[in-house]
Protein backbone atom coordinates (compact mmCIF):
# COMPACT_ATOMS: atom_id res chain seq x y z
CA UNK A 1 0.00 0.00 0.00
CA UNK A 2 1.32 3.55 -1.20
CA UNK A 3 1.70 6.17 1.64
CA UNK A 4 2.36 8.69 -1.04
CA UNK A 5 0.51 12.46 -0.81
CA UNK A 6 1.53 15.10 -3.24
CA UNK A 7 1.62 18.88 -1.99
CA UNK A 8 -0.53 19.62 -4.63
CA UNK A 9 -3.91 17.82 -6.24
CA UNK A 10 -5.64 17.59 -9.41
CA UNK A 11 -7.79 21.53 -9.86
CA UNK A 12 -5.44 23.15 -6.68
CA UNK A 13 -4.42 26.50 -8.02
CA UNK A 14 -0.32 26.94 -8.39
CA UNK A 15 2.03 29.60 -8.90
CA UNK A 16 5.37 28.98 -11.10
CA UNK A 17 8.12 29.95 -9.08
CA UNK A 18 10.16 32.95 -10.22
CA UNK A 19 12.09 33.00 -12.88
CA UNK A 20 15.85 33.07 -10.77
CA UNK A 21 14.57 29.98 -8.73
CA UNK A 22 13.51 28.18 -12.41
CA UNK A 23 16.88 28.74 -13.50
CA UNK A 24 19.06 27.44 -10.32
CA UNK A 25 17.31 24.31 -10.17
CA UNK A 26 17.49 23.31 -13.78
CA UNK A 27 21.46 23.96 -13.25
CA UNK A 28 21.27 22.04 -10.45
CA UNK A 29 19.31 19.51 -10.59
CA UNK A 30 21.33 16.09 -11.68
CA UNK A 31 18.19 13.55 -12.05
CA UNK A 32 15.34 13.50 -14.59
CA UNK A 33 12.94 16.53 -15.65
CA UNK A 34 14.97 19.40 -14.73
CA UNK A 35 12.54 22.28 -16.10
CA UNK A 36 13.42 23.08 -19.91
CA UNK A 37 14.32 26.39 -21.16
CA UNK A 38 10.71 26.58 -22.89
CA UNK A 39 9.35 26.29 -19.43
CA UNK A 40 11.21 29.17 -17.75
CA UNK A 41 9.18 31.48 -19.88
CA UNK A 42 6.49 31.04 -17.71
CA UNK A 43 7.70 32.07 -14.45
CA UNK A 44 5.67 33.63 -11.80
CA UNK A 45 2.59 32.47 -13.87
CA UNK A 46 -1.30 31.19 -12.07
CA UNK A 47 -1.58 27.74 -13.05
CA UNK A 48 -4.05 25.11 -12.64
CA UNK A 49 -2.76 21.07 -11.53
CA UNK A 50 -4.24 18.65 -14.09
CA UNK A 51 -2.55 15.43 -12.57
CA UNK A 52 0.13 14.66 -10.11
CA UNK A 53 2.08 11.66 -9.21
CA UNK A 54 5.64 10.40 -8.07
CA UNK A 55 8.96 8.94 -10.13
CA UNK A 56 10.37 6.63 -9.01
CA UNK A 57 8.79 7.31 -5.47
CA UNK A 58 10.82 10.22 -5.26
CA UNK A 59 9.87 13.33 -6.96
CA UNK A 60 6.47 14.97 -7.22
CA UNK A 61 5.97 15.74 -10.73
CA UNK A 62 3.17 18.00 -11.82
CA UNK A 63 0.97 18.33 -15.32
CA UNK A 64 0.03 21.99 -15.61
CA UNK A 65 -3.43 23.06 -17.29
CA UNK A 66 -2.24 24.35 -20.26
CA UNK A 67 1.37 24.97 -19.57
CA UNK A 68 3.80 22.51 -21.02
CA UNK A 69 5.90 20.09 -19.61
CA UNK A 70 6.41 18.07 -15.77
CA UNK A 71 6.87 20.22 -13.46
CA UNK A 72 8.68 19.39 -9.97
CA UNK A 73 7.41 20.38 -6.61
CA UNK A 74 10.23 22.35 -5.98
CA UNK A 75 9.18 24.80 -9.23
CA UNK A 76 5.69 25.41 -7.60
CA UNK A 77 4.48 27.43 -4.97
CA UNK A 78 0.77 27.89 -3.84
CA UNK A 79 -0.95 30.19 -5.62
CA UNK A 80 -3.11 31.84 -2.70
CA UNK A 81 -0.60 31.21 0.70
CA UNK A 82 -3.34 31.41 2.92
CA UNK A 83 -5.81 29.34 1.68
CA UNK A 84 -2.78 26.44 1.09
CA UNK A 85 -2.57 27.42 5.05
CA UNK A 86 -5.84 26.15 6.27
CA UNK A 87 -5.89 23.29 3.89
CA UNK A 88 -2.94 22.19 5.12
CA UNK A 89 -4.22 22.37 8.92
CA UNK A 90 -7.32 20.89 7.93
CA UNK A 91 -5.22 17.54 6.36
CA UNK A 92 -3.26 17.86 9.49
CA UNK A 93 -6.54 17.94 11.67
CA UNK A 94 -8.09 14.59 9.57
CA UNK A 95 -4.72 12.90 9.89
CA UNK A 96 -4.62 13.28 13.69
CA UNK A 97 -8.15 12.26 13.98
CA UNK A 98 -9.50 15.73 14.95
CA UNK A 99 -11.33 16.69 12.44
Amino acid sequence: MSHYRATYTKGDRVKIARRDVLTEFRNTWRHQHPPDLDQIVFAGEDATVKSFGSFNGREDLYELDGIPGLWHERCLVPADPVSFLDRLRNLIRRILGRA
